[in-house]
């Protein structure tokens, strides 16, 4: 179990294996061409969205959509990374973005009803 002392330093390494982590993505090949460059970038995100660094998360999710604006993986992890970091608003919207391209969506329900929690 990690103590206050050590959480600073799980940080920085977890935040170097990031670093690291998009690197080697950025190799794979632009976001906009293909499926590796795109999930590998995703991963980095979904990685940064489960160590409670959700800057980081919402900054990769931006980077594919601007190259994939409908990126569902890539909204959802937005949406996400949003909720987590407070903005519930901004979150609804995406959700329900997310929402209009795929209404089956199971994360963009699951992120509304969050929102919806949240709300009362």
């Amino acid at each position: 179990m990690a103590t206050p002392r050590t959480r600073p330093r799980m940080k920085r390494r977890i935040g170097a294996a990031l670093a690291l982590a998009g690197a080697v993505a950025a190799c794979t090949g632009p976001l906009g061409r293909g499926r590796a460059g795109g999930e590998a970038s995703l991963n980095v995100a979904a990685a940064a969205l489960s160590a409670g660094m959700y800057g980081l998360a919402l900054n990769v999710s931006n980077l594919i959509l601007a190259h994939r604006p409908n990126d569902t993986a890539a909204l959802a992890t937005k949406g996400d990374a949003l909720f987590a970091s407070g903005n519930t608003v901004g979150a609804e919207v995406v959700y329900r973005s997310l929402l209009a391209l795929d209404p089956s969506s199971v994360r963009a329900m699951i992120g509304m009803g969050r929102v919806q929690l949240h709300s009362d």
